[in-house]
């Protein structure tokens, strides 16, 4: 072998009694071969705790990742609510759709993958970056008339959304575990959002309160909840059709797609059918702001992508909701948006619906590992008994 690879063996062969073979390696797990002439048995020694430390060290490498995805989409959306104050929010999706579009583009090329992936899959691709894009623009326009901490929450219903879609369109079981979840997230948007009616008293008291956090006049209005609740099924969805188009198309090109179809969607809402006009940023702060939506959503959506390949999906789930945790930190930093006792709890319940999910299906991989093993297991032990019965019936 050569010595690119790190690899370096040296053998040993006793060719008269053909007892033993040892070869020596400078792999992490070093290993030792014994081959007897007559049973031609082999026995491989690893050592238990290199294969134990090394996942530890990705586990650990994988929830570094994905606290600082979290953070990284947190800013995009902190960076977003800044600039969507003073310019449209269609703006906002246009900077951060060329940057995805452009930064994707490059990766592929750095990879040595086409953007565009198979000519088969083309129109799916399409479909799933316009569910994409749907997603991230009802997300940004929520950002304008609600706040922060409350916006981010009631997107993250999207998991409850995944598992009713993935049961309508792609068959998947659909437990009561899975209903009583998805009604238990739905109960926390209600409880976010406080809809008149059924907070009918509660809703002109909150009026004040939120005058004086100088909150959006429109809080009160629980229309402008749906924007962000329609959104998380748009993004279920294309979650949806990534899983039906399968994982033999790279991540990149999902991005690439997703950003030419949100860019193209942006640029004609601003520039064709004047749905808002756009406005060329004012200082150069606020161009660094548009620059700081970009490159943020990009490198985040690299390192969950990243970090899911090493986190396992308990944990992985857990901290995929930090964006929620620090939504609400940056609102309460930046715009003065102190939470209510109905967003606190209605975020905990859309919270815990996902950390439930999570769970169960941390729970059914587990099991997929171990039922394999365990079958194994008895496999070897009836041929054991078969191999003694055998010696029994001999003698």
């Amino acid at each position: 072998m050569s010595e690119d690879n790190d690899i370096s063996n040296i053998a040993t062969i006793d060719s008269l009694s053909g007892k033993s073979v040892s070869i020596q390696s400078y792999y992490s797990d070093s290993e030792t071969i014994e081959i007897d002439d007559e049973n031609a048995s082999l026995l491989r020694h690893h050592d238990p705790s290199n294969n134990r430390n090394k996942k530890e060290n990705n586990e650990k490498l994988g929830l570094i990742l994905m606290a600082l995805s979290a953070l990284l989409f947190s800013i995009m959306s902190l960076c977003a609510k800044i600039v969507n104050k003073k310019y449209p929010f269609f703006q906002s999706v246009l900077i951060l759709s060329i940057v995805q579009m452009l930064g994707s583009y490059i990766g592929c090329n750095l990879a040595r993958i086409s953007s565009w992936g198979y000519p088969q899959q083309y129109l799916e691709m399409v479909c799933r970056g316009t569910f994409g894009a749907l997603a991230i623009t009802l997300y940004f326009s929520g950002l304008t008339y609600l706040t922060l901490g409350d916006n981010t929450a009631i997107f993250f219903t999207t998991p409850a959304f995944i598992t009713i879609i993935a049961w309508i369109l792609l068959g998947d079981k659909l437990t009561v575990f899975d209903s009583l979840i998805s009604l238990f997230s739905i109960l926390g948007v209600l409880l976010v959002s406080k809809p008149q009616f059924l907070f009918i008293r509660d809703s002109n008291n909150d009026s004040s309160d939120n005058n004086d956090n100088s909150n959006d006049n429109h809080n009160n209005n629980s229309i402008y909840f749906l924007l962000p609740l329609i959104g998380a099924f748009m993004a279920a969805f294309a979650y949806v059709m990534i899983r039906d188009i399968g994982k033999e198309i790279h991540y990149l090109i999902h991005r690439f797609y997703f950003g030419v179809v949100s860019t193209a969607i942006s640029a004609c809402s601003l520039f064709i059918f004047k749905i808002q006009d756009p406005v060329l940023p004012e200082s150069l702060f606020d161009w660094i702001i548009y620059g700081f939506i970009g490159i943020s959503a990009f490198l985040g959506q690299y390192l969950l992508h990243q970090g899911i390949q090493h986190c396992t999906s308990g944990s992985g789930t857990l901290l995929r909701n930090l964006d929620v945790v620090f939504s609400f930190i940056f609102g309460m930093i930046f715009f003065g948006e102190i939470p209510g006792w109905n967003s606190i709890l209605g975020s905990l319940m859309i919270v815990g619906s996902n950390l439930m999910m999570g769970f169960k299906q941390y729970l059914q991989k587990m099991k997929e590992k171990i039922e394999p093993s365990l079958q194994n297991i008895f496999v070897s032990l009836d041929e054991s008994n078969e191999e003694a019965t055998l010696e029994d019936e001999n003698e």
